[in-house]
C-alpha cells in the first residue's frame, strides 16, 4: 500500500514461501502477486506482470476480493507501464464491477481516480471521458 517495492520484495519472497510450506493458498496468491509486483519495477517487467496476473487470478479463483481494488489498481497501473493500456482500464472496470457486486467499496475511489488517468493518457485531447471516470466515484446513491 505505501508502494516501496524495495522493502517489499524481500517479504514478498518469504511470504510466497511460507505460504507453500504451510499450504495457505490465500497468502500464496498474495505472495506471487507481491513478489511480481516488486519485480516489475525493475528490468523484469514481463515475468512480473505475469505472476501479478497469477496472483490475481488465484485470488479470485479462491473468492477472496477484500483487496481485489487494491490488487487490481497496481496491476493496471503495471499493465499501463508495459504498454497495454486498453488491458490496463478492463482491469479496472473488472474491478469495478467487483466493487458493485460485492459491495466492497473500500478502494472504489482511487479504482475510479486510476481510470480516469489512463483514459486522459489514452486520449489527452477529449478529457470529458477521463474527468467523468475520475468523478464517478463520487457519487453516491441512497
Amino acid at each position: 500500500m505505501r508502494g516501496d517495492r524495495v522493502r517489499a520484495a524481500p517479504n514478498a519472497f518469504k511470504l510466497v514461501r511460507l505460504a507453500r510450506e504451510h499450504d495457505l493458498p490465500m497468502w500464496g496468491a498474495f505472495g506471487a502477486f507481491l513478489d511480481g509486483w516488486a519485480s516489475a519495477a525493475s528490468t523484469a517487467i514481463g515475468s512480473g506482470l505475469e505472476n501479478m496476473r497469477r496472483g490475481a487470478e488465484l485470488a479470485r479463483k479462491q473468492n477472496v476480493l477484500i483487496f481485489d481494488g487494491l490488487l487490481k489498481i497496481a496491476l493496471a497501473e503495471a499493465e499501463a507501464q508495459a504498454g497495454d493500456a486498453d488491458r490496463a482500464v478492463g482491469i479496472l472496470d473488472e474491478a469495478l464491477a467487483t466493487s458493485d457486486r460485492t459491495g466492497h467499496r473500500t478502494f472504489e475511489a482511487e479504482l475510479h481516480r486510476g481510470r480516469g488517468q489512463l483514459l486522459l493518457k489514452g486520449d489527452a485531447a477529449n478529457s470529458s471521458a477521463a474527468e467523468n471516470a475520475s468523478y464517478a466515484g463520487n457519487w453516491v446513491t441512497v
